[in-house]
Parts: C-alpha cells; structure tokens; sequence
C-alpha cells in the first residue's frame, strides 16, 4: 500500500538507495573479476559482454557504429526521485561518450515503443514485486505456505511476447527455487531480519522467486518462444567457461591477497550453501522456424553428458 508512497517508500524517500544498509543483496564480488579482465585485455566478444553488464556503457564506446544509432533510451522508473538520480547519473556519462540520445522515462513496460529488437535482463528484479501468501490449515505436500507472485507472471508474459514479436531475447536472474519453497517472505533492515510488516516502507522487503510459476506462465500463452531453464548460478557460470577464466585471472595477479580475493569471490558465487544453488537463470529467446530446433544458449547447454537443467519439480503446482 505504501510502494510508491512519496513520504515512507524506501526508493522515493531521500537517496537512501546508495547508502540504506537494509537492503540484504550480495557483495560486488565481481567488480575485480570485471578489472582482471580488463587490465588483462579482452580478446573476445564474450570478453566485452562481461564488461557490458558489469558496464552497460562500456560497450558503446568501444563499438561507434552502436553508438551512431543510440538515439533513444527508455527507462521504466516509477519513482520520480529515482528518474532524477538516474538522469544525474545518466548526464555525464553520455556527455562523454558524446552522446546525446533523447531519454524518455515511463511507468510500466506497456508504455515502451514496440516493433525494435530488445534485449530484457530481469536481475533481482522480480523477488521485488508483491505476492500473494496463502497459510493453510491442513498440509499441502509438506508445506502449509503459499506465495505466488502474479504481477511477475503477467509482466514476464509481457515481455516473452515482445521477444516473439520484436526479436531480441530475456535473462531473468534472481533468488529462487522451482516450487518446493513457500515461506519466504522477509524483510531486512539494517542487514538484519526484520519482521515485513513492520515499519512499512523502510525495510528492504523481498520473496524468493518461484521460476517453475514463471516458466509456466509463459509456456501457458503459447507464445512463440522457447524457455531454456531455470538453471543454478553455478551452472550457468561454470558451463559459461567461469573455472577456466578463473584459472587465466589468478595465474596473471601478482599479489597473494588478489588470489584469495578472487578464489573466495568465486566460492561465494559457486557454493551451493551460498549464491551458486540460491540464485537462478532463465533464458526466453524466439522460437525458430528452422527445422533445427535443438540450439540451446550459452549457459544452459549441457557441456558434459551428466548436466543437466532444472526441471520445476511437482510441488510447485498450485
């Protein structure tokens, strides 16, 4: 009730996004993985992808005839203390990069212009939105909690018809399982557990995200598109060449103390008692009218016989 509240919302109250310790999110563990990479070079498109997302405007510089046609950019931000921080932010970047494209600014998905190529990245984006928790008397396969999240399932069918309709593809990275949890509300403030219903608007409140709803919900449309996943952090980092990279990154530092930094940055990304089981990929790119409908996309590929993807397992019907 209070989430777009310009008096006690968390995002619209102040600057509080940059320096509120309530949110409970993971360290920037690969901000020195991103300037390993880039003091050593990149020699590789994928190379430049990783600086892209750790960067988005990285790789514009490094590509004029990207730049040339960046006319545009459409941002959904509800909150209009967050669009000022984001044109502050915005401003001197472009000006650098000599850019000066026209920056539009909307309230939901539906508002953005149709008919382009885009590309979505759903990072810890949809354990945001509200769900709706249901407490059960009686057992229900070992669980007396329920939460779905239909907001998410409405916005994701959104966005797999863009990608059907438009080309492109999506990435949702997030927190989450594939129904066997229930109970996961919380809420967090000063990186600590804070009872959600307290203090409204100045906890960081969250709910691990169910992909097996979020799978079924676009496979339900019949849009044309294929799913690939959901898959676990580790999988899909692994299978994108992480351990040999890895390997490349320590062998170049010259320092003992970069080494550990970069051994336990990677077990907090791979462990399964840490992101590497908890975190989750799902990929949605257009289906193809080729008879070869066997490609799968970096990442959720199988590289040795014995992998395999996550399949959303019985329990997540609801």
């Amino acid at each position: 009730m209070r989430l777009l509240s310009p008096v006690t919302f968390l995002n619209t109250k102040g600057f509080r996004i940059c320096t509120s310790s309530n949110a409970q999110s993971k360290p920037d563990l690969m901000s020195f993985i991103c300037r390993q990479i880039r003091s050593s070079g990149p020699i590789s498109v994928s190379d430049y992808m990783k600086l892209a997302l750790h960067h988005p405007i990285y790789a514009i510089s490094k590509f004029p005839k990207v730049a040339s046609e960046f006319q545009k950019l459409h941002l959904v931000e509800r909150s209009d203390r967050l669009r000022a921080v984001q044109q502050s932010t915005l401003g001197p970047l472009l000006d650098a990069l000599k850019l000066s494209p026209a920056i539009h600014w909307h309230s939901s998905l539906d508002e953005i212009p149709r008919g382009q190529c885009s590309y979505y990245l759903a990072h810890e984006f949809f354990d945001a939105l509200p769900i709706h928790r249901f407490q059960l008397a009686g057992d229900l396969e070992n669980r007396n909690c329920v939460e779905v999240c239909p907001e998410a399932g409405a916005i994701l069918q959104k966005i797999a018809q863009r990608v059907a309709d438009d080309g492109g593809a999506a990435l949702v990275v997030d927190y989450g399982h594939v129904g066997e949890s229930g109970d996961t509300l919380r809420a967090f403030k000063n990186h600590e557990l804070h009872d959600p219903l307290k203090d409204p608007g100045q906890a960081d409140i969250t709910a691990d995200v169910d992909f097996a709803f979020l799978r079924r919900s676009v496979e339900a449309t019949n849009t044309p598109v294929v799913v690939h996943g959901p898959v676990t952090q580790a999988y899909f980092l692994v299978h994108m060449g992480f351990m040999a990279r890895l390997k490349v990154l320590v062998h170049k530092c010259h320092l003992e103390e970069d080494k550990k930094n970069l051994i336990a940055s990677s077990e907090m990304l791979l462990g399964s008692d840490k992101m590497g089981k908890r975190f989750k990929f799902m990929a949605i790119l257009p289906r193809s009218d080729s008879a070869d409908q066997s490609y799968v996309p970096a990442g959720f590929f199988p590289t040795w016989p014995s992998a395999s993807t996550i399949q959303p397992s019985s329990a997540s019907k609801t």
